[in-house]
């Protein structure tokens, strides 16, 4: 199973909540159950759906579960995310192999170039090479643009998604490793999980580049 770095983040708050006493062992396996179930249901109804399917539906169910919780948690107003911030997008992305195909049709739809020397530059580093989980301008994604907005909003990954922070935007706007504060949608997490784990991934650099050699061959 491929589990979510958010979602081991947020089951590893349930031990510490215990540990902290915050929380009894009793309450930690319900709510990790509760995920774990999650996790499993969305797996049997994607069981029968192309890949495609699989995309929508996950999308669809990150969508819901973030507007719910959103919505609902007083702690929501605390996200400090806003359109321009983007050190988190100087950062490894992992993406499935639909999505990569969405992201590319879209950019050629819409007239968005692809920075292929960047992008193989990218490539080139190794994938656990430090380099890519610290945020670098030398990472810094292919679609961003002069004012640091997303020009593929609509089609963004679904890490990017789900990415948002609670912590004062002065805390991600260093390069290097520093803790921020994450603000976890576990349901959307579990939703995440399940389209993940029987997908085809790579690094966005390296997805980006097989896809684009294919759709070209199939264009010749």
């Amino acid at each position: 199973m491929k589990v979510t770095s958010t979602l081991k983040i947020y089951l590893e708050a349930i031990t510490a909540a215990v540990t902290a006493k915050r929380m009894t062992e009793a309450e930690a396996r319900i709510a990790a159950s509760a995920i774990l179930t999650d996790i499993t249901n969305h797996r049997l109804r994607m069981q029968k759906l192309s890949s495609s399917e699989k995309l929508d539906y996950a999308l669809e169910a990150i969508r819901t579960q973030t507007e719910f919780q959103v919505s609902r948690d007083p702690n929501s107003s605390k996200i400090s995310c806003r359109r321009g911030c983007a050190f988190c997008c100087e950062q490894q992305v992992h993406v499935t192999r639909g999505e990569a195909e969405r992201i590319v049709d879209f950019a050629y739809a819409n007239g968005i170039a692809l920075d292929y020397e960047r992008l193989r530059t990218q490539a080139e580093i190794p994938e656990r090479s430090p380099e890519n989980w610290t945020r670098s301008a030398h990472r810094r994604c292919v679609f961003l643009g002069d004012e640091n907005e997303c020009r593929i909003y609509d089609v963004r990954p679904i890490v990017c998604r789900n990415h948002r922070v609670v912590s004062e935007p002065r805390l991600c706007n260093v390069r290097g490793v520093e803790d921020v504060a994450l603000y976890v949608i576990p349901k959307a997490e579990a939703a995440t999980t399940a389209y993940f784990t029987d997908a085809e991934m790579n690094a966005l650099p390296q997805m980006l580049l097989e896809v684009e050699r294919t759709k070209s061959a199939s264009r010749t």
